[in-house]
């Protein structure tokens, strides 16, 4: 409160305390630059409190609102007074939240109740974090279980499944690559009328599904998916996500030669080349939110490489002796 001492007016200033936040991943620490000012030196990430929030919710939703990142373990540092607008500054420290998509993946697919299992593949390098996620799921619910996949990278992860699996079908999604979970009982629907085809989802089916994917990306993918569709004259618009449900006995009779990114193409190219018939679903791609890509310019080159290779195989040398 403070009183005029002439007319003896009171004012009651308003408080808007302010945040500043260390995000960490490891030893890695998250510094940002502003958009459109002067300043242009790296700095943390801040943002003043809303009415009705507390310091870690203001945390959580500045970090999200300024990067896209989910972040756990916010804890308080210290304060300082924040002399530009007359308030205070409190600062946290908080870790960026690797195990948010496979929590959020697992609770959207899951609430559709249309497995009969889950079963997680973790790396043999996933994090203490990643783990105790994983096996805290794995004791809530009696129909999910994991194991630590054989070898290193996706194709191993996806071998591994294969083997793992029981029932029929097999639907193979990845928790990070960002695909919009909604379109999963539409593909389980279309997959328990056709059980014979493989259902794969596309981002070209309808407009607005690639968010965060970038321009230059977004248009070389495009002309990708045009190029496969004249090679294989297929009629696909998507032939390089792996998010798809399939015949387990399919999978089950194809060698698989991958073992890491270039496994990807040989879920859809190998399939084609048997003569499995295909069915897409749309579906939305976000950009992944934590985490980090280990895909490099020798992956992708190898990755086309693979898919060249499909094609001019001997349909004997796809599948299983």
């Amino acid at each position: 409160m403070v009183r005029c001492p002439h007319c003896g007016n009171m004012i009651f200033p308003r408080l808007n305390p302010s945040v500043i936040v260390a995000v960490t991943d490891g030893d890695k620490l998250l510094m940002s630059k502003y958009a459109g000012r002067d300043y242009t030196r790296y700095a943390l990430l801040a943002g003043f409190t809303e009415i009705g929030e507390t310091f870690e919710q203001c945390v959580q939703r500045e970090v999200m609102e300024e990067v896209g990142l989910h972040v756990k373990n916010i804890r308080y540092y210290k304060s300082q007074p924040w002399g530009i607008d007359g308030n205070i500054l409190a600062g946290f420290f908080c870790d960026v939240d690797e195990t948010y998509s496979l929590i959020d993946t697992h609770k959207k697919i899951s609430s559709f109740a249309l497995a009969d299992e889950y079963i997680f593949i973790l790396s043999k390098k996933a994090t203490e974090g990643c783990i105790e996620t994983v096996r805290n799921i794995c004791e809530k619910n009696s129909n999910c279980s994991f194991r630590f996949q054989s070898g290193a990278g996706l194709g191993n992860a996806i071998r591994d499944g294969i083997r793992a699996v029981s029932g029929t079908h097999m639907i193979v999604w990845p928790a990070d690559d960002g695909m919009d979970t909604s379109a999963f009982p539409e593909m389980v629907r279309l997959s328990k009328e056709n059980p014979e085809k493989i259902i794969s989802v596309s981002r070209w089916l309808e407009d607005g599904c690639f968010e965060g994917y970038g321009r230059v990306r977004k248009i070389i993918n495009y002309f990708s998916q045009k190029l496969f569709a004249l090679l294989y004259n297929a009629k696909l618009t998507d032939f390089t996500n792996p998010t798809q449900i399939a015949p387990v006995n399919v999978y089950r009779k194809i060698k698989w030669q991958g073992e890491r990114f270039d496994f990807v193409p040989e879920m859809t190219f190998k399939p084609l080349r048997l003569g499995c018939e295909f069915t897409e679903v749309p579906c939305k791609y976000q950009k992944r939110q934590e985490g980090s890509s280990n895909t490099v310019i020798t992956e992708l080159i190898k990755y086309y490489f693979v898919i060249f290779k499909i094609r001019c195989m001997d349909e004997s040398d796809l599948t299983v002796k």
